[in-house]
């Protein structure tokens, strides 16, 4: 029982902690993908990496004498890729202006975290949420004292 919770219950609650503290601040701005989108997109990172590294429960036998073995870096690649799309879609353009970098941004880094958590790579994926917490959190302050410039987008018919 204690080897289950450490194998899968520690990386699962701090995929859960992790999305959810990012994705809160996301969702206190009133950015499109808040709360529940990084907590599910951490948690199936996770979940993935998880599934990959226990590939040991999972192996099969394709033909006699030999076993599929795959590499968990390969799911990994895939697991950020597809996070890609994903982030493509909060992302727009209104005349000169583009919206949702920062929140496709927050999206791929909790997908980051939670392979890490599933990795097992514990100290990494929190000192990168906390990171992720002061780049979003602490840097708006920074960027609101910076002189703004004003871009006017006039359209002449």
């Amino acid at each position: 029982m204690t080897t289950l919770l450490s194998t899968y219950g520690l990386p699962l609650a701090s995929a859960l902690v992790a999305g959810a503290l990012i994705g809160l601040e996301r969702e206190w701005r009133g950015r499109a993908a808040g709360f529940r989108t990084h907590i599910l997109v951490c948690l199936s990172s996770t979940l993935l990496m998880l599934a990959s590294t226990s590939q040991g429960a999972w192996m099969f036998s394709v033909l006699p004498d030999q076993q599929v073995i795959a590499d968990p870096t390969r799911m990994a690649h895939g697991v950020l890729t597809g996070i890609g799309f994903l982030c493509a879609g909060v992302i727009f353009r209104a005349g000169f202006s583009i919206h949702g970098l920062t929140t496709a941004a927050s999206l791929w880094t909790v997908s980051a975290l939670g392979i890490l958590f599933g990795a097992g790579l514990f100290w990494l994926g929190w000192a990168g949420a906390l990171l992720t917490l002061a780049v979003l959190a602490a840097l708006k302050l920074i960027s609101r004292s910076v002189p703004e410039r004003t871009v006017v987008d006039i359209e002449v018919q």
